[in-house]
């Protein structure tokens, strides 16, 4: 049934193109570069997206630089980006403002934000046509490959701008402030493996019984452990606490603001996760990682950065579904994460 739904999905996505590109698309009008003063960066979902795609905030600035360059996100969002030294402002509602070049970086089929794009009427507006987005845009750029890594996706954005370097992975910070604050909550020392168990779909997470086994095995090896989750984690963090036996060097700690849960991460020595948007911006903070790969199409979503371990079953198919039917995940067993983390930290734990 899922293999169903799917193709008539992709045969209703592949109607509705057709039918969009027969109607009138923006002129398309060459890009001037010296005409650029204002740009937008629209990405309103997930933690992921909005951490990856601010790999092209330090490239837009290069091409840019004399441009104001702007970031409308989702409230829950905005904080990562206090004082991010290439942007000037950042946007939890629509801008009230004019724009000259309006970028709408999403990779999947959704219309709203294409039309969200071009509501501004901005002299450029940019974007991929994925199934029909692109009658929005005046810049269009062909949908990405099934298996094109997302900053290859957003590398072939700025060729399209101008820009002739390479793309990094996307690079945030925390103040020594925060940091402060956060070793405040951790009442103690390094070496720090910080778990975070969440993740969108039941078949990325990894079970609640192994994170409590991995982090019994690190308590006994010297290794200080905590458990961090939003709101939505607590049951599963609330089973992670019931199952571990180690608790003096345990700790859960979560409903915390997002600048304290990245500064907590900035002081962890590894973090380990499932493949979601906590994962990426560990990364992006530069922090080691050991996470699992499970339904995730691992070309797209492979954690960017130095130091990123991924552990996946072997016969893991990344079917793209919300219950894996195989519990691929089930089968990474703890002592093969616990052998990962050790490696990364070179057998401090």
């Amino acid at each position: 049934m899922p293999a169903v739904r799917s193709k008539l999905r992709q045969l209703w996505l592949g109607v509705r193109g057709w039918v969009l590109h027969l109607l009138p698309k923006p002129v398309s009008v060459p890009l001037q570069a010296d005409r650029i003063h204002r740009i937008l960066l629209i990405r309103l979902d997930r933690l992921g997206d909005v951490v990856l795609t601010s790999a092209l905030l330090k490239p837009l600035h290069q091409l840019f630089p004399h441009a104001q360059v702007d970031i409308w996100v989702k409230p829950a969002f905005a904080p990562l980006f206090k004082a991010h030294p290439y942007l000037r402002q950042v946007h939890t509602v629509r801008p009230d403002a004019d724009y000259d070049l309006v970028i709408d970086p999403v990779l999947d089929d959704p219309l709203e934000g294409a039309r969200r794009a071009a509501s501004f009427a901005a002299p450029w507006t940019m974007g991929f046509d994925v199934a029909g987005r692109g009658r929005w845009f005046n810049l269009c750029l062909p949908p990405p490959a099934k298996d094109e890594p997302f900053l290859h996706s957003l590398l072939r954005l700025l060729r399209m701008l101008g820009y002739a370097g390479e793309i990094e992975p996307p690079r945030l910070a925390v103040s020594d402030k925060e940091r402060r604050q956060a070793r405040g909550l951790l009442g103690h020392g390094k070496p720090l493996a910080l778990l975070h168990p969440g993740a969108h779909y039941p078949s990325q997470r990894w079970p609640a019984a192994h994170f409590a086994q991995l982090s019994d095995m690190l308590t006994n090896g010297g290794c200080h452990v905590a458990v961090i989750g939003a709101a939505g984690d607590r049951p599963v963090v609330d089973a992670i606490r019931s199952q571990v036996r180690g608790k003096k060097h345990f700790a859960v700690i979560r409903d915390q603001p997002l600048r304290i849960m990245m500064a907590l991460m900035a002081e962890a020595a590894v973090v380990v996760a499932n493949n979601s948007g906590p994962l990426h911006l560990a990364g992006a903070l530069g922090v080691p990682t050991v996470s699992t790969l499970g339904p995730t199409n691992p070309v797209i979503w492979w954690p960017v950065g130095e130091k990123q371990t991924v552990l996946q079953d072997s016969g893991c198919c990344h079917c793209g579904r919300g219950v894996c039917p195989r519990h691929c995940l089930e089968r990474i067993r703890p002592e093969t994460m616990l052998t990962a983390v050790r490696t990364l930290l070179q057998g401090a734990c």
